[in-house]
């Protein structure tokens, strides 16, 4: 009888400790969650990946493959169309030399040069028929004449390209086949005077003879 109350009383004891154990873990906060709770808490907490995050995710693929893509409603000729456009625009225009003077070479030449306030002329003259050289190539048939030499500030500088005014530029000249003399002005501030380079073609001119 003795050993069963001892038995008894040992199992009273150990019922009374784990109960006591529970409570004072209870209170003190230092609980630890099973493996099971853990896993059941980690599911239901929001902003944690779960198994159905992961199958959401995999259809992310195939949703996109379903997009409509936006179709090309031109027809064939609006789309090659608009391909020569495309192509016209990125073509480089090509500026093609103005051809060689009539006598197939080039003559050197060495100006006199003379400054009147903010003008600069030059004087060209030879013994010789100078069409077509250096800056006498630049002129066209559209010029003004005085008396007996020709002036103009229309130029062009390819053979390609039109005649285009220039204000700050004045060629004039006076060419036979035994003497030729022309003049080419300069005034960046201004419209170059057509009297002096008239008046200077023609004084080179008369020395010449």
């Amino acid at each position: 009888m003795r050993s069963k109350h001892v038995i008894i009383g040992a199992g009273a004891l150990a019922a009374v400790a784990a109960g006591a154990t529970l409570a004072t873990t209870r209170l003190t906060g230092s609980e630890h969650p099973t493996a099971a709770e853990s896993q059941e808490v980690t599911a239901d907490q929001p902003g944690r990946p779960g198994q159905h995050d992961k199958a959401d995710k995999s259809d992310e693929p195939e949703k996109a493959a379903k997009k409509p893509q936006t179709a090309d409603k031109r027809t064939r000729e609006e789309r090659i169309k608009a391909v020569r456009e495309a192509a016209a625009k990125q073509t480089t225009k090509i500026n093609y030399p103005l051809p060689p003077p009539p006598s197939g070479r080039q003559i050197d030449l060495h100006p006199k040069v003379t400054k009147t306030g903010g003008e600069v002329r030059r004087l060209y003259s030879a013994r010789t028929d100078l069409t077509g050289q250096k800056e006498l190539a630049w002129v066209t048939d559209d010029h003004q004449t005085i008396g007996a030499v020709s002036c103009t500030d229309k130029v062009r500088f390819s053979a390609t390209t039109p005649a285009k005014a220039r204000p700050t530029l004045l060629i004039c000249w006076r060419i036979s086949d035994a003497r030729s003399v022309y003049t080419v002005a300069v005034d960046p501030d201004g419209k170059p005077s057509a009297q002096r380079s008239v008046a200077a073609v023609n004084a080179e001119w008369s020395r010449l003879a």
